[in-house]
């Protein structure tokens, strides 16, 4: 009987020993979801994140392109302005140029009407004298 007590407390002692390990299984098997979980969870971060990365290096190319674009644009409108510019001051010379040129017609044209104006007084009295001559040779006829 002793040695049947003995069994009974050690099967008492294994059943326990097994409860214990059955717990400690358990406690592995949800550490082991938990991580399954975890390495899931981060396996989708890192796509996300690489699918972010992959977004961004091709912003980064387009912001780029865009820029030497932008640069290309500019360097196209110096040229321009600067052809631009010396377009605009041939057009200011040529319009001084012009200006000095009507204001020496504007004299010239002066001078020329005061020398009308003068030699009319000479012309009036000229052609009164042929208007006389021409009158006499009508009647004479």
């Amino acid at each position: 009987m002793k040695q049947i007590n003995s069994l009974e407390a050690n099967n008492k002692d294994l059943e326990l020993k097994i409860e214990e390990l059955k717990k400690q299984c358990s406690k592995l098997q949800m550490s082991v979801e938990l991580q399954n979980n975890q390495r899931e969870h981060l396996d989708k971060n890192i796509r996300l994140s690489k699918s972010k990365v992959f977004e961004l290096e091709n912003v980064i190319q387009s912001m780029k392109t865009e820029r030497e674009n932008a640069y290309r644009d500019l360097l196209t409108a110096n040229s321009k302005l600067s052809s631009v510019e010396a377009s605009y001051q041939k057009s200011l010379e040529r319009t001084r140029d012009l200006e000095h040129e009507k204001t020496r017609l504007h004299d010239t044209i002066n001078s020329l009407e005061s020398e009308v104006f003068a030699s009319s007084g000479k012309y009036s009295q000229v052609s009164q004298k042929n208007a006389l001559n021409s009158f006499e040779i009508l009647f004479s006829i």
